[in-house]
């Protein structure tokens, strides 16, 4: 009878067997992806503010050419 039962446990409740420090890898991994789409976001943040900045340049100096030819001081 004891056999039966064994047998009917293993069946029925197989055991994980998952080696020792498979989360840890799987943690790390994702920790590595998780810090790689950071930077990602940071770097794409940057590059908006630096478009903005150069527009911000061009077009003071559009403006400021503009106002001389209009005053007539540009050689």
């Amino acid at each position: 009878m004891n056999n039966s039962n064994q047998l009917a446990d293993i069946r029925f409740y197989p055991q994980r067997r998952q080696p020792k420090g498979t989360v840890i890898i799987i943690v790390a991994i994702m920790l590595a992806v998780l810090l790689g789409c950071a930077a990602l976001a940071v770097d794409i943040g940057y590059l908006y503010v630096a478009r903005a900045e150069l527009q911000r340049t061009a077009d003071s100096s559009a403006l400021a050419g503009a106002q001389a030819l209009s005053r007539g001081s540009v050689t």
